[in-house]
């Protein structure tokens, strides 16, 4: 990298920009570095001042133009003015507001710093100013900048030079930190999947699981199959997203997975039946069940495993248990369901509540029950939606906390029953008794 090595650190980034050492600099960088004393007060000053949001900070940082744009990449990548820095009455430690405002600033700018920061570094950067371009990608680029994530990990031009394990780390933690930031990376990563090299794949496969969503529980299903190598690590990534998102779950993730233990071979179906119980396939328990009565003492483990997981409950180590459970449950849906719901919806008070208590004990497609009794919760009449309460705790299903966080508002017995509820469904106890549920309503991210 000409006579100047660009690095990321501790500003001597900011010193060869500045001496126009990094190849295509941008002139009115250098120009603006010339017309003013120093800058960097400019930019100090606006910090200092405060702003009522994020997002207005960003906007009076980026007033001061492209020439305070490499002091803002310093301040950004080290989270705090430089000793060498005048700081007047600036803290040390940029507030929350101040670290997004240079960050949002930075991504309104984000075209300049791909192109002469980060192309440069990508072709020209050691392996640690590669990782250090890699990181500050994953904060500000998007699935737009694909290309010059996989450019960072190729270290020679034909692609043939073995890479780092810490650079594919740091691939993975980038895409994974893209995703965080913008929901559709999940959606896309799939795309990406095919064109990397294969020591690549398995860190696409990791970044899904810190993104953990719905739409990354999806690339991950159809990314079942294509690689034998690489099924083992999906399966395991789709066992521990599923357990964190929870149900709902889209029917074709369910069905994707169930398709898959119908068609695994021995020594696949342990890591199966983890993925089955960890996303509570309820349609693949004859398929589980039918694991239990083979000569394999391990396999029958992780299929007694996968039954518990799947329903909440236990009936014992033997098939034929477990059968009979299965039968008659299925027999309820079929003849009974329906005249339980409608009993439930209209039927009096008294009837709601010993109906409740009968369907409180079924745990075959206990989401499904959950999401059809939450309608319950909002009975005028506090004694059945008490009983909603204590059946919904009673399938332990997170489809339906959006449903108990409502009836936390409630001035009656009710609220503490969708409390009680909420205890057992997440093993978490919420913050605030009684009175004031300002605390509950924000309980959304302590779900699971």
């Amino acid at each position: 990298m000409n006579s100047v090595q660009v690095t990321l650190r501790a500003g001597l980034f900011v010193t060869a920009l500045m001496a126009g050492a990094l190849p295509g600099a941008p002139a009115d960088v250098v120009v603006a570095q010339t017309a003013s004393k120093d800058p960097r007060n400019a930019l100090v000053d606006v910090l200092a001042g405060g702003a009522p949001s994020a997002q207005a900070l960003a906007g009076r940082i980026r007033t001061l133009g492209s020439g305070a744009l490499p002091f803002v990449l310093e301040l950004h990548r080290s989270g705090r003015v430089p000793a060498s820095w005048r700081r007047g009455d600036l803290p040390r430690r940029f507030t929350p507001v101040q670290a997004e405002g240079l960050a949002s600033a930075l991504i309104e700018w984000f075209p300049a710093v791909r192109r002469d920061f980060l192309e440069p570094l990508s072709i020209e950067g050691t392996v640690e100013e590669r990782k250090e371009g890699l990181e500050l990608l994953g904060q500000l680029g998007s699935s737009d900048d694909f290309d010059l994530l996989v450019q960072f990990t190729t270290l020679e031009p034909d692609g043939r030079a073995p890479i780092p394990v810490s650079l594919r780390k740091a691939f993975g933690a980038a895409l994974g930190r893209m995703g965080e930031r913008q929901v559709a990376v999940a959606v896309d990563l799939e795309r990406l999947f095919g064109l990397v090299p294969t020591p690549l794949e398995a860190e696409i496969v990791r970044a899904l699981e810190s993104i953990r969503t719905q739409a990354s529980l999806a690339v991950l299903v159809d990314l079942l199959g294509r690689s034998d190598e690489l099924d083992p690590l999906v399966l395991a990534t789709l066992s521990r997203v599923g357990s964190k998102v929870g149900h709902p779950i889209a029917p074709d993730v369910l069905a994707g997975v169930h398709s898959y233990l119908q068609m695994a071979s021995p020594a696949e179906l342990p890591g199966v039946l983890q993925a089955v119980g960890a996303l509570e396939i309820h349609d693949a328990i004859p398929d589980v069940l039918a694991l239990l009565d083979g000569a394999d003492r391990h396999l029958e483990s992780g299929a007694l495993a996968a039954l518990r997981a799947i329903t909440g409950a236990d009936f014992g180590e033997q098939a034929a248990d477990w059968w009979r459970w299965y039968d008659g449950e299925l027999d309820w849906w079929e003849q009974e369901a329906d005249e339980a719901f409608r009993t439930i919806a209209s039927g009096t008070p008294a009837e709601a509540v010993r109906m409740l208590n009968d369907v409180a004990t079924v745990r075959l497609y206990r989401h499904e029950l959950a999401r059809r009794i939450a309608g319950s919760l909002s009975s005028l009449d506090p004694v059945v939606a008490v009983a909603a309460c204590r059946a919904l705790g009673q399938f332990r299903s997170h489809a339906v906390l959006a449903d108990l966080e409502v009836c936390l508002g409630r001035e009656d017995e009710v609220a503490n029953a969708a409390r009680r509820a909420w205890q057992r469904i997440t093993g978490k106890d919420l913050p605030g008794a009684r009175g004031g549920h300002g605390a509950e309503r924000q309980a959304g991210d302590r779900w699971r």
